[in-house]
């Protein structure tokens, strides 16, 4: 398989936005802290390998369709303000509240948006610091209060007894919790749902929530070894630690948390429904039954032939597309086609 080139130049120029913006934001390398070296360069890679991946997936003539007519669609000037309302309306429903997997089962959407907010918090914590972008100093001790530096710019002030200092100290504790309590919900459930159980796979089902565990487990152990055991095998957790998210972070672009990276495409999904609606739906020239919108059918016919997939009708006399007939009548069409080849097989072997 070859490498994909212009996939490869946007992932070797994120690579080098990564780097960039690390040694921007730390002040060149002043505000970083050397323990996380590990963490920076499993990062750097797993962002060029995300960056490709993604690239090479959108390219793909019924992914590029899609996105390119989304984002056409969203733009129109007419329609803008409305579109960005629904934007709004999506994001909180299918990144905040995912209730398309709510529809599936209550116990599962809980799982899964739990196991989501535990995670994109995580992400979003740890990256800044590992990217020295976030940093705390305590100029007077006296004081009481840390200072936040963003980017090296002092942002406030975080007072040492406050709640939101315990809240910000001990936000990957909380993330890490939440994530716990998700994986073993997941596991619950998968090991009790006979539909899971007939499916899953431990490469795409099980490892991801084995790695977690490890993550948030290892995690939450550094806290309690400097709290409650006196730093005894801090050393350990911290390498043990340090290890699973490098593995993570590897294993990130190749395996199921990949879609983490797919998922905000669908985002587009409402306003190029409402365009198809505008458009009006598709009507079959067979039977006359309307079907899908004529947008949708007329982008598919697009991608097929982009695939090289020739559908269209070899009857001069009834010329047509396979895809303008409606999903009752292509059935039908199947079960005449196989009746009389059916027919033909019996005539020839009389």
């Amino acid at each position: 398989m070859k490498l994909d080139r212009k996939s490869l130049i946007v992932a070797v120029v994120a690579m080098l936005l990564v780097i960039a913006t690390t040694v921007f934001g730390s002040r060149r390398l002043s505000n970083f802290d050397p323990a996380l070296v590990g963490y920076l360069f499993a990062t750097i890679f797993a962002v060029g390998a995300i960056v490709y991946r993604w690239c090479v997936w959108v390219q793909r003539p019924p992914t590029w369709m899609f996105a390119a007519r989304s984002v056409r669609l969203f733009f129109r000037p007419k329609h803008l303000p409305k579109n960005l309302v629904l934007l709004v309306g999506d994001f909180i429903d299918k990144m905040v509240l995912q209730r398309f997997i709510h529809r599936r089962g209550k116990w599962r959407g809980w799982t899964h948006m739990l196991l989501s907010w535990g995670t994109m918090a995580a992400f979003l914590i740890t990256f800044p610091l590992v990217f020295g972008w976030i940093h705390f100093e305590l100029p007077d001790p006296q004081a009481n209060a840390y200072v936040i530096y963003n980017f090296g710019f002092p942002v406030g002030s975080l007072p040492l007894d406050s709640v939101l200092s315990w809240l910000v100290f001990n936000a990957l504790n909380i993330a890490a919790v939440v994530v716990l309590i998700a994986v073993a919900m997941a596991m619950s459930w998968r090991a009790t749902d006979p539909g899971a159980m007939t499916t899953q796979q431990f490469e795409q089902d099980f490892m991801p929530l084995l790695m977690l565990f490890a993550i948030s487990t290892t995690g939450l152990m550094l806290t309690v070894s400097s709290h409650w055991m006196q730093g005894r095998f801090f050393d350990f957790f911290a390498i043990t630690h340090a290890v699973v998210v490098i593995l993570f972070l590897l294993y990130l672009p190749f395996g199921k948390l990949f879609h983490l990276f797919q998922r905000p495409l669908s985002l587009g999904l409402s306003v190029y429904q409402r365009a198809g609606q505008e458009g009006g739906p598709a009507v079959c020239p067979r039977c006359g039954g309307e079907f899908l919108s004529a947008l949708q059918v007329n982008d598919l016919k697009l991608c097929l032939d982009k695939l090289n997939f020739d559908y269209r009708s070899d009857d001069e006399t009834k010329p047509g597309h396979y895809q303008d007939l409606c999903p009752s009548c292509k059935r039908k069409q199947v079960a005449i086609a196989q009746h009389a080849a059916l027919q033909e097989a019996k005539t020839k072997f009389r």
